[in-house]
């Protein structure tokens, strides 16, 4: 289990206000995918006492809404990440791209998190098995270079959730 900061940081290190401020919805949702790219199982997202306590009512939903919507999409996959069948082996990704996979109902699901500001590109290689894009669920889609490598140009903090499918 992790727990991903969706709270400013200026609400607890007063010194820091200047510098500090509340997480994007893009890093919000960045943050949850790294985190599960990583290896979570599970998620917390608590803010709600720091967002009652230091954000003006009429600023809530403008706080509370990228927190929901990043959850959302987190549930969209949820019957994937819950999966326990056996996936093949996916390698090739810089240290920067947190990458991780699953099989569900006999589909590849390849998950690949830019943790970078910067674009950047990564090519997997599905040790196993002929493959063959089906669907981005989330985020920018990917592209088969050839039968078992899946080429992915991230923008900036991007994620690419694909589906591939055997051939």
């Amino acid at each position: 289990w992790n727990v991903p900061q969706t709270f400013s940081w200026a609400w607890y290190r007063r010194h820091l206000a200047d510098k500090e401020r509340f997480p994007t919805e893009q890093e919000l949702k960045n943050m949850n995918w790294q985190h599960i790219a990583l290896g979570a199982n599970g998620l917390i997202s608590y803010c709600y006492h720091g967002l009652w306590k230091y954000v003006k009512p009429e600023e809530f939903e403008a706080h509370w809404r990228p927190i929901c919507n990043a959850a959302a999409e987190v549930k969209k996959m949820t019957p994937v990440l819950l999966s326990a069948d056996e996936a093949p082996e996916v390698c090739g990704a810089p240290e920067t791209v947190p990458v991780r996979v699953w099989m569900y109902k006999g589909d590849l699901y390849i998950l690949a998190v830019n943790a970078k500001n910067e674009a950047q590109s990564a090519e997997l290689t599905v040790k196993t098995g002929r493959w063959k894009a089906h669907s981005c669920e989330i985020g920018v889609a990917g592209r088969m270079a050839s039968d078992n490598r899946l080429s992915v140009e991230l923008p900036p903090l991007g994620v690419s959730f694909m589906r591939l499918k055997s051939k």
